[in-house]
């Protein structure tokens, strides 16, 4: 009877040590697979970096349009901060998004309006997007531009 219980406390502390492993084991694939899937793949790449606009020449208060192609790996929200650039640089406001569908991509984008202060001249528009990743929101940054076009008088 003696041995019977010590066997049976045996085979339970047994039991007990590879359940608490089990467990650590599984945390630990799980905090791995959150780091690959968060924080490994950036949020977005981009495949025609400096992207193209629709036109080559824009007015003042005229919208500009990019074509992008690229991949997103996350549906995460973004915040757009961006600027006009020639040699100075003239911030536009802030431009928060909900976050889209991830996976690829190829099609024309609104970007911004062309501010009806804008100096005539050659210009590049150019965003750092911040994006909210994972379940903490994270912040990831991605940097882009357009290519050069100009800004003319009406």
């Amino acid at each position: 009877m003696d041995l019977l219980r010590r066997v049976c406390r045996e085979l339970v502390s047994l039991f007990s040590g590879l359940l608490i492993y089990a467990i650590a084991i599984t945390v630990l694939i799980i905090l791995i697979a959150a780091y690959v899937l968060w924080f490994e793949n950036p949020p977005i790449v981009f495949h025609n970096a400096p992207f193209s606009t629709n036109k080559a020449e824009y007015h003042r208060g005229e919208q500009v349009n990019i074509y992008g192609e690229g991949v997103r790996y996350t549906n995460a929200p973004v915040e757009r901060f961006a600027d006009f650039r020639d040699g100075i640089i003239i911030a536009v406001p802030p431009i928060f998004r909900p976050g889209t569908k991830p996976g690829e991509f190829a099609h024309w984008l609104p970007a911004t309006k062309v501010p009806d202060d804008l100096p005539s001249g050659k210009w590049q528009y150019c965003a750092k997007s911040v994006y909210f990743v994972g379940p903490l929101g994270l912040r990831r940054t991605v940097d882009w531009c357009t290519q050069s076009f100009m800004i003319v008088d009406d």
